[in-house]
């Protein structure tokens, strides 16, 4: 018989998290979670799909991370995310197109505590707590972070 061996989620390491979330979220129609797990790869993307947009400072990862991004350009990023969706020539680039849609509507709720997207906000918490856990450490996962605790009003809470 084959042991199966038990692993506490706080003892993965980032990098088998962010493999694991991926994989929980693989099921059609979910939001995908391998874009944020790469950084730098994340960011090439994006230059690729916004090249010929006028970007916010140094590209738009680093203008939705700007913690004083006003919240008409966390607009802007998001209706250009969902315009390049639409257009993405890859999985991978839409993939990207999709965490800075996600990105600039979580910036805009967490900075400003506005919903940007027609569907109602309450409906990304559990998003935004995995991303957030996926990206702690970064300016990204905090931007998460913020966004999901302004759901959570009133309420403990949940574990960082």
């Amino acid at each position: 018989m084959t042991r199966v061996s038990s692993v506490s989620v706080e003892q993965c390491t980032n990098e088998q998290l962010k493999t694991l979330l991926g994989l929980a979220q693989g099921e059609e129609g979910a939001h995908s979670l391998p874009a944020a797990a790469d950084r730098q790869k994340l960011s090439v993307l994006l230059a690729e799909l916004c090249g010929d947009h006028p970007v916010f400072g140094d590209g738009p990862l680093e203008a939705v991370a700007d913690p004083e991004a006003p919240l008409e350009a966390l607009q802007e990023l998001k209706e250009l995310a969902k315009e390049r969706l639409d257009t993405a020539p890859s999985e991978a680039h839409r993939d990207a197109a999709r965490f800075l849609y996600h990105a600039a509507i979580a910036a805009a709720l967490g900075r400003h505590g506005r919903n940007i997207s027609s569907r109602p906000a309450a409906a990304r918490l559990d998003l935004y707590e995995d991303l957030a856990t996926v990206l702690v450490g970064d300016p990204l996962g905090e931007l998460f972070r913020r966004a999901a605790d302004r759901l959570l009003p009133g309420k403990e809470k949940r574990r960082r």
